[in-house]
């Protein structure tokens, strides 16, 4: 069971009692509206379809890692990273990140839940490549990958920023070091 801890976050598995935190984001489009995944969030989302997205991320699975930004002193959801893409050959894969209340946003919630799972990613699963897909729109996400050391992506998507950072060893590998 992957649970990491920071100065004001923890990421933590997901549990039943985190249905509400969920809840509370999934039908606020200032939220949905800067996701790379919006159109998913085109229509209301009933209280069933929570419980079953909940109940999937209950369920362990090494190649969707997602997780809980838990308050680091209440373990109150404030919302959720995941871990997906992995892809063997250049050992890269993808993050992202949702916080559920925009009033928390520019407080160094999300960049404290970035640097974790970044380290995680590099340092215990052994990625070399760590990227960002972020809708080109979303200027905070933007910033809070850029203040953790991402940059951007030698490619490109229409209506994308890509960011991406690297372990030291892949940079010295890269470079022939």
């Amino acid at each position: 069971m992957i649970c990491l801890s920071g100065d004001r976050v923890r990421l933590r598995p997901f549990r039943k009692d985190d249905f509400e935190g969920i809840r509370s984001w999934v039908n606020n489009p200032l939220v949905t509206s800067q996701l790379v995944d919006a159109d998913l969030f085109a229509h209301e989302h009933s209280p069933r379809e929570t419980m079953e997205f909940l109940q999937s991320s209950l369920v362990i699975d090494p190649q969707n890692i997602r997780l809980v930004i838990a308050d680091m002193v209440s373990d109150r959801y404030l919302g959720q990273v995941a871990i997906f893409d992995f892809r063997p050959r250049g050992r890269r894969c993808q993050i992202d990140l949702v916080l559920a209340d925009p009033d928390r946003y520019n407080q160094g919630f999300g960049s404290e839940a970035v640097r974790l799972l970044t380290n995680y990613v590099l340092d215990d699963l052994g990625q070399h490549f760590v990227e960002a897909h972020i809708v080109s729109t979303n200027h905070i996400a933007v910033a809070c990958f850029k203040k953790c050391g991402y940059r951007p992506a030698p490619v490109s998507r229409p209506g994308l920023v890509l960011l991406e950072t690297s372990s030291p060893a892949s940079i010295h590998a890269d470079v022939g070091l």
